[in-house]
């Protein structure tokens, strides 16, 4: 995997509450630069030379202000999901047709994430096209683990498939087949 390209010489800056790593640095020329990494991205986000080291110390001072607000806002919208180990959680996807997933809860690491996992379920047909769907507990499907954040009491946001997960109320889920 490809590495950050730090320059040689370069001080690093950590700002955690920013979720940013700044790099300052001078040119070849002599000139104050700065680069900057968000997360843990190997592509810097900001990559500069400046005239003056009150300007690029101006314009990391922006931008780490800019990232901290960023992360403080993602904070605020994190509301504790409320779920517990056990419960089942569905998605309901597709086009020209619905699709009905359903995910067991296994572990509460923290109050606005849960470890899920997908569970096999039983269909019953209500016509050619439709029907409805129960999960079986613990009867687990072959994919992994996933950890999921919340996105409101009782759901959890989309993972690598990008699918929102629900509370399910305990009742069969209709779902439809194409042709």
């Amino acid at each position: 995997m490809k590495e950050r390209q730090i320059p040689e010489g370069a001080t690093e800056h950590l700002y955690s509450e920013a979720k940013v790593t700044l790099y300052y640095f001078k040119t070849d020329k002599g000139y104050p630069a700065l680069l900057a990494y968000k997360g843990r991205s190997k592509k810097p986000i900001i990559c500069n030379a400046y005239s003056t080291t009150s300007m690029r110390n101006e314009r990391a001072a922006i931008y780490v202000k800019q990232e901290k607000e960023n992360e403080d806002y993602k904070r605020s919208l994190q509301k504790p999901h409320e779920l517990a180990v056990g419960d089942i959680l569905y998605a309901s996807w597709g086009y020209e047709q619905t699709n009905i997933n359903f995910y067991q809860v296994l572990k509460i690491p923290t109050e606005i994430s849960a470890i899920v996992r997908e569970v096999n379920t039983k269909s019953t047909m209500t016509s050619s096209m439709s029907g409805t769907k129960i999960p079986i507990l613990n009867d687990f499907k072959d994919q992994a683990e996933q950890r999921r954040r919340t996105a409101g009491v009782g759901n959890l946001k989309g993972g690598r498939n990008f699918q929102n997960l629900y509370f399910w109320n305990g009742k069969p889920k209709e779902y439809t087949t194409y042709a």
